[in-house]
């Protein structure tokens, strides 16, 4: 078999779980699925009577790139430093809504879960559908 034939059945065989996976998660979103504690749609944010801090739980080089109009920077890895910059910018009145990616990020949850912790409220969510839901949005 000659290279670039195996290159492309590589590729090919990649690809198929990350379209079984992109079908199934989409097929999840858009069938409206029930929201898990702490998890907010676009529609449900823009519905609030009180102000949002955003926060972009993504890599630092996607946050660089576009990122939703005064949201902060909050990735697992640069936590520290960067929680800093949260918290002085943070009201107690405000909700926080945090994303990542897409539908299938966990990592907003996880930023939400452990910013819960640290600020001490329960009105930290993670945006179902990520930056991609707020740019179809937007």
């Amino acid at each position: 078999m000659s290279p670039l034939r195996q290159i492309v059945v590589i590729a090919g065989l990649a690809l198929l779980p990350a379209l079984g996976s992109g079908w199934w998660m989409q097929t999840q979103f858009a069938a409206g699925a029930a929201l898990r504690p702490h998890e907010v749609t676009i529609e449900g944010v823009a519905a609030w009577d009180r102000p949002v801090l955003w926060i972009d739980a993504r890599p630092p080089e996607s946050f660089a790139r576009d990122h939703v109009p005064g949201a902060l920077p909050l990735d697992e890895l640069n936590w520290e430093e960067q929680l800093v910059a949260v918290m002085e910018a943070w009201l107690p009145e405000q909700r926080i809504v945090v994303y990542c990616d897409a539908t299938g990020c966990s990592t907003s949850a996880r930023v939400a879960e452990r910013l819960r912790g640290d600020l001490g409220t329960q009105d930290v969510y993670y945006l179902r559908g990520g930056f991609a839901a707020w740019k179809r949005e937007n």
